[in-house]
């Protein structure tokens, strides 16, 4: 119980800003395809306007996708962690079944 407050206690800070930045990061890109929509015309009408659209589009999901992959980067450490913990307390459980069998104690 311990073990894994303390991991989780790890955990959630660094999970909360992650997030926090992917949330800042996603922004842009509703921001940037909204102006998109609302200037069309406009976009079509600049040479080459598409294009630049596009990657500065391209630049938002990337920078996006990154902090993305951070998070869940950052679960699946949570997830090993605690699988592993689980994992020592079944051990630990089964060997001290073992042990307490053996010397007629259980």
């Amino acid at each position: 119980g311990c073990l894994y407050a303390r991991t989780m206690k790890q955990f959630r800070p660094a999970a909360r800003d992650l997030k926090r930045n992917e949330s800042k990061t996603r922004s842009p890109i509703y921001t940037h395809f909204g102006e998109a929509l609302r200037g069309a015309e406009t976009i079509r009408s600049v040479p080459n306007g598409a294009k630049n659209w596009s990657r500065q589009h391209r630049s938002f999901s990337d920078n996006n996708l990154s902090v993305f992959y951070s998070v869940k980067a950052m679960d699946r450490w949570l997830s090993v962690r605690l699988e592993t913990l689980g994992n020592v307390v079944v051990f630990m459980a089964a060997v001290a079944s073992i042990f307490f069998t053996r010397i007629g104690r259980l």
